[in-house]
């Protein structure tokens, strides 16, 4: 049989006297079972059911910019007609995240009860109400900063980067920099094609600085150029310019100055110059008159002088340390020719060359003024001679030295070198006595052939000439003139 479920005495029914429903949430239970055994029936009607709708008629914006939670449009609740149920909850929210922004209420559908007669289905509204705002596009620059080439070739400009994301017309800054090189100064100006900003020179960083303002528009490359004008600045390099010699003069030069540098060494120059000029400084030495270098004669040691490294060798202003030291070191000793001749003499230099190049030899000495400035005995050309004086004598270098008195002379050409020895010759006033006869004399002269000589000589010693008539080999004959010039010549 059935069994009842009771609270207390009073049994639980629908709409029980008293009153004792079973019930979940705000849904009445008409039907109960213990296993399989029915212990509760009070189904006496079918549930009653409340929709929710929604109304968003209030709520402005893209639906992308919010979203709705909870309870939605067309979520239901049933009961028993008569059962009170809750209130709908739903909600919603900006999404803040994705960039939306604004403000949004709900209204919820409040509690109630169930409609009757049972099996009733009603619509009950949630209004949500508000506004929702997309976000703004932004957009980003991408700064890139350059030197104007010319003029500015030296320095290096700075600033790149990337600005952004900002929304449109936002107002941004863009700072602008120049690394100046060593040893120039800057009148610098930046700009981006619409505004343009002067740097200055910030002593802290030693940088040329400023700060370009621009309003972003719909982001793209963004070219800053740096233009203006270098000034190189004039900086002092000191040349220290030494000499130690003896018997010589030392002076320097310094190539590619702006202005000409050069003067008598030792001296010590300051030139100012813009940084990083190539110099190069250089010492020319001049041996006194009648003295050479002592010395060997080298690319680094011309003249046989001692140069430093730094002779002609050049340098940076303002990069190459200051002083230069430029040096050179020598002597120079008396300059002399040696002429060693026979000391047997002649009587004209023909005659020393022809007959005196044999027996004894001595050597004397002139320096670079030549021997008629004199002629000395020694090397240090302090002794003058005087033994020899008057001589006429052949030196191994075939030249004649003729010595006169008080110690100097001269050097003579020695004809001798190329005469001829004519043998078996005849002198006369005449061709026909010339060519006839005996022909007992000695005849010298300046060609291979008596009849190829220009000029015809005396005797033994070479040193007159023949004088006016015809000289014959009984072949030919040459008629000469005063002194011995060979006017014509004609068989015999």
């Amino acid at each position: 049989m059935s069994t009842g479920i009771f609270l207390g005495s009073d049994e639980i029914k629908y709409n029980g006297n008293p009153v004792g429903n079973m019930r979940v949430g705000g849904t009445n239970i008409c039907k109960a079972y213990v296993g399989s055994t029915q212990v509760f029936d009070n189904c006496a009607q079918a549930n009653s059911t409340v929709v929710l709708q929604l109304n968003t008629n209030g709520l402005s914006g893209p639906s992308a910019g919010y979203t709705i939670g909870g309870n939605l449009a067309g979520f239901p609740k049933s009961g028993q007609p008569g059962a009170s149920y809750s209130k709908f909850t739903t909600t919603a929210t900006v999404n803040t995240g994705a960039g939306y922004t604004g403000s949004i209420s709900v209204s919820d559908a409040p509690a109630g009860t169930f409609p009757s007669p049972g099996g009733t289905t009603v619509n009950v509204t949630t209004t949500i109400t508000g506004s929702v705002t997309s976000p703004t596009p932004t957009y980003s620059d991408t700064i890139t900063v350059v030197k104007s080439n010319p003029p500015l070739t030296t320095g290096t400009a700075g600033g790149n980067d990337t600005i952004g994301p900002f929304a449109t017309g936002t107002p941004y800054t863009v700072p602008v920099t120049f690394t100046p090189a060593t040893g120039y100064n800057y009148t610098l100006t930046a700009s981006d094609g619409s505004s343009t900003i002067n740097l200055s020179l910030n002593s802290s960083t030693g940088k040329y600085e400023g700060t370009l303002s621009r309003t972003m528009g719909t982001g793209g490359n963004v070219t800053i150029t740096i233009t203006g004008s270098q000034n190189a600045i004039s900086t002092p390099h000191e040349f220290q310019f030494t000499a130690s010699l003896l018997n010589a003069t030392a002076t320097y030069n310094v190539a590619n100055t702006s202005t000409a540098t050069s003067g008598s060494a030792p001296a010590n120059v300051t030139v100012s110059e813009s940084y990083n000029t190539s110099l190069t400084p250089n010492l020319t030495v001049t041996t006194d008159p009648g003295y050479t270098p002592v010395g060997s004669f080298t690319s680094t040691n011309p003249g046989g002088y001692t140069f430093s490294a730094t002779n002609n060798s050049p340098i940076q202003v303002g990069v190459t340390s200051s002083p230069t030291v430029v040096s050179v070191s020598g002597s120079g000793s008396i300059a002399y020719t040696a002429v060693t001749f026979y000391t047997t003499t002649g009587t004209c230099a023909n005659d020393a060359c022809i007959n005196r190049a044999s027996g004894g030899t001595a050597t004397l000495y002139y320096g670079s003024s030549g021997p008629g400035s004199g002629l000395f005995t020694n090397t240090g050309l302090t002794n003058q001679n005087t033994q020899y004086a008057g001589y006429h004598a052949k030196t191994t270098g075939g030249a004649i030295l003729i010595n006169s008195g008080g110690g100097t002379g001269a050097l003579q050409s020695c004809v001798s070198n190329t005469l001829t020895q004519f043998t078996g010759t005849k002198f006369d006033t005449t061709k026909i006595s010339a060519c006839s006869g005996y022909f007992p004399d000695t005849y010298y002269g300046d060609g291979g052939l008596l009849v190829t000589s220009t000029k015809l000589y005396i005797g033994n010693t070479g040193c007159t000439g023949v004088a006016v008539g015809w000289v014959s080999d009984g072949n030919d004959a040459v008629q000469v003139s005063a002194g011995g010039t060979v006017i014509q010549y004609q068989p015999c």
